[in-house]
């Protein structure tokens, strides 16, 4: 039966493998050209300065290209060369892809320039790539200045220019206004308007009835969403029309963006809506409700809230409110409660919802010593993690000096404090790449409740369990675990503290690879739920497609599950631990171009430039705070529906390639 199985398998390789020779064959990509293929390779390897000297080449598309290449690998060196690009060169592709490398840059100082050449230029698309780059660079205000200047038919960039200066700089309320005019614009103007909107901080009060207006007529969902987002965050004033408006909506984004925006809602309204969208049939609407009971617990009764907790039948929503049920809990109750959801653990052999119930036990902190048992005592790397994160949620818990109070009766050995501490050193000592990261990084943190500035109680200099951790890690595979062990061995010698690392050339784009993979080579991706087809962007990313693809001929995504799932933003995959902290022994380089993280595109999971390798998303909306930071490679074409059901934990049972 086994060997069947086995041959089985290996013949349904073979068949995948010749059907991709064959649609490789039948429809090629770009990178026949050499010169296109040489300029990405030496762009692959960081050689900034040979890449740099491509913006002198004869094609208007390899120029280009270099100009896009720069944009992915943001040296300092080549901003003078951009420049010149962007000022002089005779290609209207050439100039708007240098626009969009210097947006990359995200420099303040260069706004001026590109204001200027924004009003000297002919072409409305290199404007559009300045606008937007204006945005990256925190420019909006700028923008304001020359608001008569820009032609309505930039609105769309323009817009988008706006909502990028805001998210560097959300405190530019001087743009409300203008925002407000580019709501009654048209499709994608207000899209980024309403998510310009819903990134400023301060009162956005005067926007509102121009979003109650477009909040009943908007048809397209993710702007609808946005908008109604806007709404809800600014305020309860509006409570009785989003109710109105949460019974009417179908579109369960909508409804998803409603209850994310009242986080600040501390009334009568928020409950009577939280109430509804515990009873909501989609459950990623009921897991953000679940979250906003959690963060205001005082609103239900004990009671309530089991009955709440006990009805619901999703397992991240229901432990949720179990979880903000023990947060309401009195010694007594919570020691019953704690004792349900433990008889509940030793049942269920599912690790994710394992975990789900181990942060929900975190709310009690004398379960402490069965959470210790549970991260130190079990094999599973899961179990591990979330048992880790769920002592954590004690140390970090406003309600902590209390504990520490009582746990004073019962030793006199040592703090509550110094126990911590010491969970965290053997944390960091199991070398498990989860523990490393969140127990160094917790090492740092000087906002902790307690009476000691940081959890680390140990002499100055008493460094090396932390260099023995450092030992251990394997780059680039841990490169996470690695980054964060190095910025708390700096801050505890009074160091500053870097940023990420970036890890060395270690993954050369397999090229023969590439010319066999068509311009829009299309995938299945069978999941529990149904089948996802989408095809893989190679032109724009094939470093990237290359190594999705060998993966998939690996079968590296065979029955790997779902480790994160943010409702209303991303599904994400292809870790092999299954926490979010594998990797593998090769890095590819992130590939930044002008597409767009709209619903349902692919997406390459990272922890800083450079260091891609094996996890991916699907975005469930637009998404454009993405842009521009992440590389995005494909995008779906059937079954977006499925992307939607899929919760953490659900399967991907393996990914196909098919012949286009």
């Amino acid at each position: 039966m086994c060997n069947r199985i086995v041959k089985t398998f290996i013949y349904t390789q073979l068949i995948v493998s010749c059907v991709f020779l064959w649609s490789g064959c039948s429809q090629s990509n770009r990178f026949g050209n050499d010169t296109l293929r040489q300029v990405h390779t030496f762009a692959d390897e960081r050689k900034n300065d040979v890449v740099i000297d491509y913006l002198d080449h004869e094609s208007d598309d390899i120029r280009a290209h270099a100009c896009l290449l720069l944009g992915s690998m943001t040296d300092s060196l080549a901003i003078a060369p951009l420049l010149h690009a962007m000022e002089f060169d005779k290609s209207e592709d050439v100039r708007a892809a240098a626009s969009f490398a210097l947006g990359q840059y995200q420099m303040d100082g260069l706004v001026n320039l590109m204001l200027r050449w924004l009003l000297e230029e002919k072409s409305d698309g290199v404007k559009q790539e300045l606008l937007r780059a204006i945005g990256k660079s925190g420019g909006g205000k700028s923008l304001l200045k020359y608001r008569k200047e820009i032609p309505e038919n930039l609105n769309d960039a323009l817009a988008e220019g706006l909502f990028y200066s805001i998210r560097k700089q959300p405190d530019q309320l001087d743009l409300l206004p203008w925002l407000i005019e580019l709501l009654a614009e048209e499709d994608d103007i207000r899209f980024y308007a309403a998510s310009a909107i819903s990134r400023l901080k301060g009162d956005i009060s005067a926007s509102r009835e121009v979003l109650k207006k477009y909040a009943t007529s908007e048809e397209n969902v993710d702007t609808r969403a946005i908008i109604l987002k806007c709404l809800s965050s600014s305020g309860e004033a509006d409570a009785v029309f989003l109710n109105q408006l949460f019974d009417q909506e179908k579109a369960y984004l909508c409804r998803l963006f409603i209850i994310r925006g009242i986080h600040s809602w501390k009334g009568a309204s928020g409950k009577s809506l939280i109430l509804k969208a515990l009873a909501d049939t989609d459950f990623h609407v009921r897991e953000t409700a679940a979250d906003y009971v959690l963060a205001h617990a005082d609103l239900f009764a004990v009671d309530e809230l089991e009955k709440l907790a006990t009805n619901e039948q999703h397992a991240r929503a229901k432990y949720t409110l179990f979880e903000a049920c023990l947060v309401r809990s009195d010694a007594t109750a919570a020691q019953k409660i704690s004792a349900i959801l433990l008889i509940k653990y030793s049942k269920e052999q599912d690790e994710y919802v394992r975990g789900f119930i181990l942060k929900a036990l975190s709310a009690d902190w004398n379960n402490l010593g069965f959470l210790e048992e549970e991260c130190f005592n079990t094999t599973s790397i899961l179990v591990r993690e979330f048992s880790f994160e769920a002592l954590l949620k004690i140390r970090s818990d406003k309600r902590f000096p209390r504990y520490a109070e009582a746990w004073k009766k019962t030793s006199a050995v040592q703090t509550l404090e110094e126990h911590f501490a010491k969970v965290i050193r053997d944390g960091i000592a199991t070398y498990d790449v989860s523990l490393v990261a969140l127990g160094a990084a917790y090492l740092r943190d000087t906002t902790l409740p307690g009476s000691l500035k940081s959890v680390y109680t140990i002499p100055f200099m008493d460094l090396g369990f932390l260099e023995e951790a450092l030992e251990k890690m394997r780059l680039p595979r841990d490169i996470e675990s690695y980054g964060e062990l190095l910025k708390t061995m700096r801050f505890l010698e009074g160091k500053p503290v870097y940023g990420d690392l970036k890890p060395e050339y270690n993954h050369p784009i397999d090229w023969d690879l590439v010319e066999r993979i068509p311009e829009n080579q299309h995938i299945a991706i069978e999941t529990e739920a149904g089948t996802i087809e989408a095809e893989l962007w190679v032109n724009d990313a094939p470093g990237t497609v290359a190594n999705f693809v060998k993966l998939i001929q690996d079968s590296f995504y065979m029955n790997k599950r779902l480790h994160r799932v943010v409702p209303g933003f991303v599904i994400q995959d292809g870790c092999p631990r299954g926490d979010g902290y594998g990797s593998t022994m090769e890095t590819i380089r992130s590939e930044f171009t002008h597409r767009r993280f709209d619903a349902g595109v692919l997406g390459m999971a990272s922890a800083g430039p450079d260091t891609e390798s094996c996890q991916w998303f699907i975005t469930h909306t637009r998404t454009p705070h993405l842009n521009g930071r992440y590389t995005a490679f494909g995008r779906v074409t059937q079954g977006m529906e499925i992307v939607h059901l899929l919760g953490i934990g659900a399967k991907i049972k393996q990914i196909r390639l098919l012949a286009n």
